[in-house]
């Protein structure tokens, strides 16, 4: 029998994250701002479940987005790669974009940095999830 074309070799490349943002919805989501304008950001991997359930996180995982046309004149791939990379502080990028609240998995940066900054508080860990708010 040949392999199943709907079997995933590699899930932990693929995290599961639909129960985050399901947690999002239903315990931090609450209906003052649409989905869309939540400042949310999320890694490449969370995104697009994110942006499945209405949100729109500040990074768009679909490749025509990243186009300088696209995002008026900002190019906001390079913007994550500077994150992941620190070449941008994380305190600052998130300031910058205003930022409220981070959901991101074990292979972004962040994942990591967001329990060290203090005006941050983590709100929901789950199979490799993570969701922080701003506290201030």
């Amino acid at each position: 029998m040949g392999a199943s074309p709907y079997f995933d070799p590699y899930p932990e490349l693929n995290p599961p994250s639909l129960s985050a943002i399901q947690y999002f919805d239903k315990y931090v989501y609450n209906d003052e701002m649409p989905k869309e304008t939540i400042p949310l950001y999320t890694s490449f991997n969370t995104a697009p479940q994110a942006q499945f359930e209405g949100y729109r996180p500040f990074m768009d995982t679909r490749p025509e987005i990243h186009a300088k046309m696209m995002t008026k004149g900002t190019d906001d791939w390079i913007e994550f790669c500077n994150l992941q990379t620190l070449r941008t502080s994380p305190a600052d990028f998130l300031d910058s974009h205003h930022i409220r609240y981070v959901l991101v998995d074990s292979v972004d940066t962040l994942y990591y940095l967001m329990e060290r900054e203090p005006t941050w508080k983590q709100i929901y860990e789950d199979q490799g999830i993570r969701i922080f708010e701003r506290m201030n």
